[in-house]
């Protein structure tokens, strides 16, 4: 509970739920491809959120520029369009075999 009020006069109780999420400590690589244009990139998604669940973030082309300007990281990026693929499984076979589907997607694209 807490209560919230003006020099204790007025004021109002409200109750604070929280929620916490506990989620296993899976085996984790990152995967980025770069693609000519958005639409592309975006059709590459819909085939892989299909074939297999995975986070997936579409960077445009502007924001690679941004990043290769603004970030702290050595690291330049093409400034293209690009997806970037956090892939995760229980063992690293998995990850692996998760790598073989999206690959095969990519390629197609």
């Amino acid at each position: 509970m807490l209560f919230i009020g003006a020099e204790g006069a007025l004021g109002i109780v409200t109750k604070a739920a929280v929620t916490i999420h506990l989620a296993p400590l899976l085996p984790t690589t990152v995967a980025i491809v770069h693609f000519p244009e958005v639409w592309t990139a975006t059709e590459a998604v819909i085939d892989i959120m299909n074939q297999v669940a995975e986070c997936v973030k579409l960077l445009d082309d502007l924001f690679m520029a941004a990043t290769n300007k603004y970030s702290v990281s050595k690291c330049k990026w093409p400034e293209k369009d690009s997806l970037f693929f956090k892939l995760q499984g229980p063992t690293e076979a998995s990850i692996l075999e998760t790598v073989k589907v999206v690959k095969k997607v990519i390629e197609k694209h």
